[in-house]
């Protein structure tokens, strides 16, 4: 079983593909501009690393958010036009759900964050039992002391805490005074296509997929623009 996954959700564009959970080929590019200007190249690039076609995939997996509304935007429309054109099964993956797949660590409380600006992060808690990764709280957005109020009334007793992704340096000193363990290495540093097509292959097998036709994004809050309308229509 092949599965190709989709991650855009930061400045990093990243593609991967796995075959009954082994990772095949991945790519991972900064990109400048747009992620439109890189992503089908790069989805092209990795299926002939493999040596395979569209084809050949059993289906597409995609970081649906949140993250950048731009590149969440183009991701998501790029996996859904693949996903139509080659009629292959499309699988939804939250990105932090996506990252929180690459923690190794059983019986924690799992804690990915993504930086979402204003001062602010995007996280979402999970714990992985008996090999199976579980939420434990739905993404939202908020201050650091709202990812503290989710942890303390999320945690076990004695429960270890592991945080990791791009926005743990706006929650450094909350870590330092709480004593929580955090990760910080490569492969939870960014989000990846690699824990959004492993997460998309768990999906695939438990027959589960979405419409092309109706997938949405999952932005969590309102976009800048959308706040300012909103402003402006109050006053």
């Amino acid at each position: 079983m092949k599965v190709l996954g989709i991650e855009t959700a930061t400045m990093t564009s990243s593609v991967a593909l796995v075959e009954n959970g082994t990772l095949v080929a991945e790519h991972n590019v900064k990109v400048s501009l747009s992620h439109s200007e890189r992503l089908i190249h790069t989805v092209n690039r990795i299926l002939e690393d493999a040596r395979v076609d569209l084809e050949s995939v059993d289906g597409v997996a995609i970081s649906i958010g949140p993250g950048s509304f731009t590149g969440v935007r183009i991701g998501v429309g790029t996996a859904k036009a693949l996903s139509y054109a080659a009629r292959k099964l499309l699988l939804p993956v939250p990105t932090l759900e996506g990252m929180a797949f690459l923690f190794q660590e059983e019986n924690a409380l799992l804690c990915p964050v993504l930086d979402a600006r204003r001062g602010e992060v995007y996280s979402s808690l999970y714990r992985r039992e008996d090999g199976m990764l579980r939420q434990i709280l739905p993404p939202f957005c908020g201050r650091s002391d709202r990812v503290i109020e989710a942890i303390s009334s999320s945690r076990r007793d004695g429960e270890r805490v592991v945080i990791g992704g791009p926005g743990l340096p706006l929650l450094g000193g909350f870590i330092n005074e709480t004593g929580l363990s955090s990760i910080s290495s490569s492969d939870v540093s960014l989000p990846r296509a690699l824990g959004v097509a492993l997460r998309g292959e768990e999906i695939l097998l438990s027959g589960q997929s979405a419409d092309p036709l109706t997938l949405v994004p999952l932005y969590v809050r309102p976009s800048d623009a959308e706040t300012k309308l909103g402003r402006r229509i109050d006053e």
